[in-house]
This record gives structure tokens, C-alpha cells and sequence, in this order.
């Protein structure tokens, strides 16, 4: 795998969007040279560890082509997808124990029924190649070590596809219950979340409106019944307006994430895919990503229950 970055160790978020193509271009080259068709990705702003705007992540896809992209420094790992191209987020371990729960706790509530995918990151400054084998040896037998180009190439193999009913529930986005504004670590907020309401082409929707939120000011809706746990769900909705913002949800164990998007009269769906350990509480989310004014619509939500096709 290419890594940090691609061709060179650099956060991507740093560079100018219009200069971007220029680096990912380089870096399809030299991969190509080396025979690498997976890529690892930091990503840094302002000194903390972020995920790739949406932006940034498609000019990877598009302009690396590769097999599959893993964005690092996470404290949890999960599989979702750019387009077709899968995206994984890889837990990041500093320790052999702590390498052994993070495992644990990802494959929590597994069966086997479908395939679970977990990128476990090794901190070369903290562990050796020794301690890799030792937590590699504690796996059973459900769990095979592969290459990170393996990894991916059978990441892509896996077709799921979504069962069919919307588990928020028959009614209209802009029925359902939604709730909020909400800011992390704050509480309630100002702002207006009007629901009922219709988006200029015409969908059911929310909408939510604030002067200046703060970045992790959210709205949210939840299903009516819990989740069932162990299996993998499609969530998605639709946004436009005003604001930088991304769809987060909620797992009952961690907040898995979108690229944030910066939000235009244009409607632009929002969507990931979400391993449930367990049945407990989950929550779509729509987020700010930083300060700043939200005048948004969100409509079409959704979480649907993804099978492995046959």
C-alpha cells in the first residue's frame, strides 16, 4: 500500500482543491510503477486528525483509481465506500492489548453470516513486527490476517444489497420525528428545525436553520424500533442550502462518518454504509463540520438493512 498520503506524506485537507489533481495524479503514477493499488491516507487540520472532505476523498477515487482507500489515526474501524471504491477507517493501537480489544470490540455481536471487514493500525513507534504475530496468533479461527491489497480486492468483491423496507418508517422525511438542534458538549442551541415542510423540487422535508452553529451542532431522527444487532445497514439522506455539514451515525458504539460537504441549492445525498454490533439505540445525524450559518433542507432519509447478495 502507498502511504502516508500517496506520493508523499502530506494532509491532503492542506492543499489548495484546485491543486489536488496535480498530487493524486503523481501518486497514480508512482503507484502504478511500484505495482501498489491501495493507498493509506493522514489527514490533519489545525493540528487534529480529520476525515477527508468529500471533495478530497472523490479526487482520490478519481484520480488514484485505487483498489480501495484507508484514512488512518481512527478509534474505530469500519468499512463504507466512495462511489465504488471501497473506504475503510482503521483503529489506530499502541499496545498489544489494547490491539486485541480493539479487534474484540469490532467483531462484537458478529455471526459469520456476513463478512466483517477490520483495519487494525499498528504504531511503529510503540509496537514491532513481533508484537503483530502476537496479536495475530490470539485470533481464532473466524479470522484470517491478509495484506492491505487483499484486503481490499475481497472488500470489493462483497455485494450488498439493501432488503428493501426504510426502518425509519413509512412516513415522509419531513414527518418523521425528528429532533434538535444540539451542540456537543453544550446541550440545546438556538436555531429553528421546522418539520412538514417541501424542498424547491418538491420532497418531504425538515428544515433547520441558525445563524452561526457551532462546529458538532447536529439534528437528528431515530429509528421507531431498535436495530437488530450483527448485521450491516445502508443510511443515507439528502441535503442542499447553506452549510458545511455530514451525515454521522450512530452505531451504539461509535460515530461513524461521511466526508462533510459544502451544501448549495443543489440536492446532495449523503450516504454510508454501517456495521451494528448489537441491537441498542442509533441515530442519524446531520452535523456541522465548522462554524458558521446552516439554512438547509434535509429530505429523503433513510436506513435500510443491507444482505450479502448470492
Amino acid at each position: 500500500m502507498a502511504g502516508p498520503s500517496g506520493a508523499g506524506y502530506v494532509y491532503p485537507g492542506d492543499w489548495p482543491s484546485g491543486k489536488l489533481s496535480v498530487f493524486t495524479k503523481l501518486t497514480a503514477q508512482y503507484m502504478g510503477l511500484t505495482g501498489m493499488d491501495a493507498a493509506v491516507i493522514l489527514n490533519r487540520r489545525s493540528g487534529q486528525d480529520v476525515t477527508l472532505d468529500a471533495v478530497t476523498a472523490q479526487g482520490y477515487a478519481s484520480g488514484v483509481a485505487p483498489i480501495g482507500l484507508l484514512e488512518s489515526l481512527s478509534t474505530y474501524t469500519w468499512m463504507t465506500a466512495i462511489g465504488n471504491t471501497p473506504l475503510c477507517f482503521s483503529w489506530q493501537v499502541t499496545a498489544v492489548a489494547e490491539g486485541q480489544q480493539a479487534i474484540a470490540s469490532a467483531s462484537a455481536g458478529w455471526d459469520g453470516t456476513v463478512p466483517l471487514f477490520l483495519s487494525i493500525g499498528i504504531d511503529a513507534w510503540d509496537l514491532a513486527p513481533t508484537d503483530i504475530v502476537t496479536i495475530a496468533s490470539s485470533l481464532g479461527s473466524d479470522y484470517e490476517v491478509v495484506r492491505g491489497d487483499q484486503f481490499f480486492a475481497l472488500a470489493g468483491q462483497m455485494n450488498m444489497v439493501p432488503a428493501g423496507l426504510n426502518l425509519l418508517g413509512a412516513a415522509p422525511a419531513g414527518q418523521l420525528n425528528w429532533q434538535g438542534p444540539v451542540q456537543n458538549g453544550v446541550g440545546s442551541i438556538p436555531g429553528t428545525l421546522t418539520t412538514g415542510v417541501t424542498t424547491p423540487q418538491g420532497a418531504s422535508a425538515v428544515w433547520w436553520e441558525e445563524d452561526s452553529a457551532g462546529p458538532d451542532s447536529w439534528i437528528w431522527v431515530d429509528p421507531p424500533s431498535v436495530l437488530a444487532g450483527g448485521n450491516i445497514y445502508r443510511v443515507s439522506v439528502t441535503v442542499q442550502g447553506a452549510g458545511y455539514v455530514y451525515l454521522d451515525f450512530w452505531n451504539g458504539q461509535a460515530d461513524l462518518t461521511t466526508s462533510a460537504v459544502q451544501l448549495t441549492d443543489t440536492p446532495v445525498t449523503l450516504t454510508l454504509q454501517a456495521w451494528v454490533p448489537q441491537a441498542q439505540a442509533t441515530h442519524l445525524q446531520v452535523r456541522t463540520f465548522a462554524t458558521g450559518p446552516v439554512a438547509l433542507y434535509a429530505s429523503a432519509a433513510s436506513i435500510e438493512l443491507l444482505n450479502l447478495s448470492t
